[in-house]
């Protein structure tokens, strides 16, 4: 993991405002408090996007009579199939958003500790502090070999994958607004409010990650 300009900023103001091992110390406490958190309201989100995912499509493609979602009982799928859209386009902007924070969290922690300890930032026993995911471990694994060949095959495998796990999100925002288009005839504020609820928060999605990815690509220059 190379030091960025990203870093320095994070370095520079870890030394002006921790400048105390006890400061650092104890911030590093509330850090790895809030990303624990962070990494668990993740799982969560992931765990209810798919949830929803499968239910829309099982209540969409058969017939139920009621539908029981924790303490709420539907007796019309109708209502179901116009609150989901809703319901996963809120959810994943808020994944969207966690996960944003929680990767500002990570390089924060990374700094901290190389400068608790005296580290240089990309020694390797820096490297065995950070927190990484199984994404982020497969990153560093696989995809940063040397060997041109193994690199390029694991690449070809890798990146269909990478960018179907992003936009898998969006096409199901997609299909479902689509779907609720054809089978209501939209002439309630109600139906119409649904219907574009989706659209908007998938379009504000696309902009943070589209925000996120140009402030990413300045900051993750070489220092």
């Amino acid at each position: 993991m190379k030091k960025t300009r990203k870093d320095n900023i994070i370095t520079t103001l870890i030394e002006n405002e921790l400048k105390s091992n006890e400061l650092k110390e104890k911030y590093l406490s509330l850090l790895i408090s809030r990303i624990e958190e962070n990494r668990k309201t993740m799982r969560r989100y992931s765990s209810l996007l798919i949830l929803i995912m499968f239910s829309y499509y099982l209540i969409f493609s058969t017939t139920i009579s009621e539908i029981s979602i924790g303490p709420l009982k539907f007796k019309d799928n109708s209502i179901v199939i116009l609150l989901l859209p809703s319901m996963f386009s809120f959810i994943y902007y808020r994944y969207i958003a966690v996960w944003i924070e929680l990767a500002d969290q990570k390089h924060v922690y990374s700094n901290t500790t190389s400068k608790l300890f005296n580290l240089d930032f990309n020694s390797l026993l820096n490297d065995r502090l950070r927190f990484n995911s199984l994404i982020e471990t497969f990153i560093i694994q696989h995809l940063n070999e040397k060997s041109g060949f193994l690199s390029f095959i694991v690449n070809l495998l890798w990146v269909p994958i990478a960018y179907g796990l992003i936009i898998s999100p969006f096409i199901f925002n997609i299909y479902s607004t689509v779907n609720i288009y054809r089978k209501f005839e939209m002439t309630t504020f109600f139906e119409w409010l649904l219907f574009l609820t989706p659209i908007v928060i998938g379009f504000f999605t696309l902009l943070v990650l589209i925000k996120t990815n140009r402030m990413d690509i300045n900051r993750k220059k070489p220092a």
